[in-house]
Protein backbone atom coordinates (compact mmCIF):
# COMPACT_ATOMS: atom_id res chain seq x y z
CA UNK A 1 0.00 0.00 0.00
CA UNK A 2 1.44 3.20 -0.54
CA UNK A 3 4.05 2.43 -3.68
CA UNK A 4 1.52 3.37 -6.13
CA UNK A 5 1.69 -0.90 -7.66
CA UNK A 6 -2.16 -0.63 -7.94
CA UNK A 7 -2.22 2.35 -10.01
CA UNK A 8 0.51 1.14 -12.25
CA UNK A 9 -1.29 -2.64 -12.85
CA UNK A 10 -4.24 -0.49 -13.76
CA UNK A 11 -2.59 1.41 -16.65
CA UNK A 12 -0.93 -1.82 -17.79
CA UNK A 13 -4.74 -3.44 -18.00
CA UNK A 14 -5.41 0.05 -19.65
CA UNK A 15 -2.68 -0.07 -22.05
CA UNK A 16 -3.78 -3.75 -22.71
CA UNK A 17 -7.26 -2.90 -23.69
CA UNK A 18 -6.06 -0.09 -25.93
CA UNK A 19 -4.13 -2.41 -27.81
CA UNK A 20 -7.02 -4.29 -28.62
CA UNK A 21 -8.88 -1.61 -29.34
CA UNK A 22 -11.75 -1.78 -26.34
CA UNK A 23 -13.43 1.49 -26.80
CA UNK A 24 -13.63 1.99 -22.48
CA UNK A 25 -13.05 0.22 -19.28
CA UNK A 26 -15.58 -0.47 -16.24
CA UNK A 27 -15.49 -1.29 -12.80
CA UNK A 28 -17.50 -1.68 -10.14
CA UNK A 29 -16.36 0.75 -7.19
CA UNK A 30 -17.22 -1.11 -3.70
CA UNK A 31 -15.92 -0.44 -0.32
CA UNK A 32 -15.16 3.32 -0.40
CA UNK A 33 -12.67 2.54 -3.16
CA UNK A 34 -14.09 5.75 -5.59
CA UNK A 35 -11.57 8.07 -5.01
CA UNK A 36 -8.89 5.46 -5.92
CA UNK A 37 -10.69 4.60 -9.42
CA UNK A 38 -10.90 8.34 -10.13
CA UNK A 39 -7.41 8.74 -9.43
CA UNK A 40 -7.32 6.40 -11.81
CA UNK A 41 -9.21 8.31 -14.61
CA UNK A 42 -12.75 6.36 -14.05
CA UNK A 43 -15.58 7.92 -13.81
CA UNK A 44 -18.86 7.58 -12.02
CA UNK A 45 -22.05 6.69 -14.27
CA UNK A 46 -25.27 6.51 -13.47
CA UNK A 47 -27.03 3.84 -15.06
CA UNK A 48 -30.52 3.09 -14.13
CA UNK A 49 -30.30 -0.46 -15.60
CA UNK A 50 -27.89 -1.86 -13.21
CA UNK A 51 -29.33 0.65 -10.02
CA UNK A 52 -30.95 -2.63 -8.42
CA UNK A 53 -27.99 -4.86 -8.93
CA UNK A 54 -25.71 -2.50 -7.29
CA UNK A 55 -28.05 -2.18 -4.55
CA UNK A 56 -26.75 -6.08 -3.34
CA UNK A 57 -23.34 -4.77 -3.18
CA UNK A 58 -24.06 -2.07 -0.54
CA UNK A 59 -22.37 1.03 -1.34
CA UNK A 60 -21.25 0.97 -4.89
CA UNK A 61 -20.46 3.09 -7.93
CA UNK A 62 -20.55 1.87 -11.51
CA UNK A 63 -17.42 3.55 -13.43
CA UNK A 64 -16.23 3.36 -16.54
CA UNK A 65 -13.18 5.22 -18.60
CA UNK A 66 -12.80 6.19 -22.27
CA UNK A 67 -9.77 4.45 -23.46
CA UNK A 68 -8.58 6.14 -26.47
CA UNK A 69 -4.93 6.62 -28.41
CA UNK A 70 -1.99 7.24 -26.14
CA UNK A 71 -1.91 11.21 -25.92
Amino acid sequence: RGLGAAAKVVEMLIDHARSVKLPNASLVAVSGSTPFWQRCGFRPVDDLDLAEKLESYGTASYMVRAIGPRP
